[in-house]
């Protein structure tokens, strides 16, 4: 069995400021920029949506179970000819 390398507990303080900074840049733009976030993993027949995403693409807060709000959003997504 291969084993993964050791990370010194100096160098892994490091990353782990480094990935906070990173998400933090990231959650200030996103909000800046008006952007909502989602997740769907459908293996699992689950999903994610923020208050700005449901807010943006009018999926309400009640439908939540499930795949329910991709397939509300899906169902009632304006096609664009």
């Amino acid at each position: 069995m291969k084993s993964s390398p050791r990370v010194e507990p100096e160098q892994r303080l490091r990353f782990e400021a480094a990935l906070r900074a990173s998400e933090a840049r990231l959650s200030a733009g996103t909000e800046l920029a008006g952007l909502g976030y989602y997740e769907v993993n459908y293996g699992e027949r689950t999903c994610f949506l923020d208050a700005r995403f449901r807010d943006i693409c009018g999926v309400p807060s009640v439908v939540n179970q499930g795949l329910e709000p991709v397939e509300f959003w899906l169902k009632n997504v304006q096609k664009v000819a």
